[in-house]
C-alpha cells in the first residue's frame, strides 16, 4: 500500500508505552508587521503566504535566533522564497519556535520607489513563540544521509521500476528516531508508524531505514508523484530524542492519518527540551521519468 509520497513500512506491531509529559516551557507573544511587494503576477493569497513565513522568521529573529548551517535551498512550485524561509525556520536553533500565529490585519497600498508607486501588501501577525531556557546538548548530534548521493529519485508509475529511498541515520547518543517528510506546506510522519512501534537507534551506529532485511522482505520507501507534477522537492527530517516522544497527530473521529501541518511540527519540536533532541535534514527531489 502506497502512502502519498513514500511507501509504507509493514512490520510487526509493537506495544507503545505512554509517554511522560514534556517539560514545561513558557510562551511569548510577539506582534510582527510585514510588507511584501505585490507585482501583477502575485495574488493576494500568495502575498499572504509569503508574508506569513516572513513574519515567523522575524519573530524568531526577535528572540535572538541564530541560523545554524545556513539556508537549505530548494526550488518549489509554491515559490522558492517561501520555501527558503521555511527551511531557515526548520534549521533554526533559537530561543523559541513559533507554535501558533494569527492574522490580525492585512491591507494593500502603494509606496514610492525610484520615482514610481509600487503596490505592496502589508500584514500584521500575532506570533506565539514557545520558549525554553534549556540549552542544547553539544554532545548530542544526528546525521542523515540518503542512498542516492545526488538526491534525485525517478518516478515511473510502476512499483517495479520506481526508485526506492533509503535513509541512514547516525546519532552520537542512544535515542529514538522520528522520520518526517516535508513537502511545501505538508508534513508526513514516515516513521514510526502503526507497524513499527518505537524506533531505537544506538550511539555512533549508522542505521538504515528501511533496513536491508526489511527491504528484502518487501518493505520499501518508493517515491511517487501526484498527477500533473513532474519535479517536486522535499526534505526528510530525522529527529532523535533521548526518550520516546511520539509526534501525536489529531485526526477526525474514525480516521487514521500520518499527515500534519507545519504548525503541528513546529509545536512538537518546541515542546521537546533542546538538550533532549538532535535533528538532521536531507533534501531530495522526485522527478517523473521521461
Amino acid at each position: 500500500m502506497r502512502q502519498p509520497l513514500l511507501g509504507m513500512l509493514t512490520l510487526c506491531l509493537a506495544a507503545r508505552a505512554p509517554a511522560a509529559p514534556l517539560a514545561a516551557q513558557s510562551d511569548t507573544t510577539l506582534t510582527v508587521t510585514i510588507t511584501v511587494a505585490l507585482p501583477e503576477d502575485r495574488s493576494i493569497r500568495q502575498a499572504r503566504e509569503l508574508g506569513e513565513q516572513e513574519a515567523l522568521l522575524e519573530a524568531a529573529r526577535q528572540l535572538r535566533a541564530t541560523v545554524s548551517g545556513g539556508t537549505i535551498r530548494a526550488q518549489s512550485e509554491v515559490g522558492e522564497k517561501v520555501q527558503d524561509l521555511f527551511y531557515q525556520l526548520v534549521a533554526i536553533e533559537s530561543e523559541g519556535i513559533p507554535v501558533r500565529r494569527r492574522l490580525v490585519q492585512e491591507r494593500t497600498g502603494e509606496i514610492p520607489l525610484e520615482g514610481r508607486l509600487d503596490k505592496v501588501y502589508r500584514a500584521t501577525w500575532e506570533v506565539v513563540m514557545a520558549r525554553s531556557g534549556v540549552r542544547e546538548d553539544p554532545a548530542f548530534r544526528a546525521e542523515l544521509s540518503l542512498n542516492d548521493p545526488d538526491g534525485v529519485y525517478v518516478y515511473h508509475g510502476d512499483d517495479a521500476r520506481d526508485q526506492e529511498l533509503v535513509a541512514r541515520v547516525t546519532s552520537t547518543q542512544d535515542g529514538y528516531l522520528t522520520l518526517i517528510e516535508i513537502d511545501a506546506d505538508t508534513v508526513q510522519v514516515i516513521l514510526p508508524n502503526a507497524g513499527t512501534g518505537d524506533l531505537p537507534v544506538s550511539a555512533r551506529t549508522p542505521t538504515e531505514f528501511p533496513s536491508a532485511e526489511q527491504r528484502r522482505a518487501g518493505a520499501k520507501f518508493l517515491v511517487s508523484l501526484d498527477p500533473g507534477r513532474n519535479d517536486v522537492p522535499a526534505t526528510l527530517m530525522a529527529v532523535v530524542t533521548k526518550r520516546p516522544i511520539p509526534f501525536a497527530i489529531r485526526a477526525p473521529a474514525g480516521r487514521v492519518t500520518t499527515l500534519a501541518s507545519l504548525d503541528a511540527l513546529m509545536g512538537w519540536l518546541a515542546r521537546i527540551p533542546r538538550d533532549q533532541r538532535a535533528t538532521a535534514l536531507a533534501t531530495f527531489r522526485t522527478v517523473r521519468a521521461k
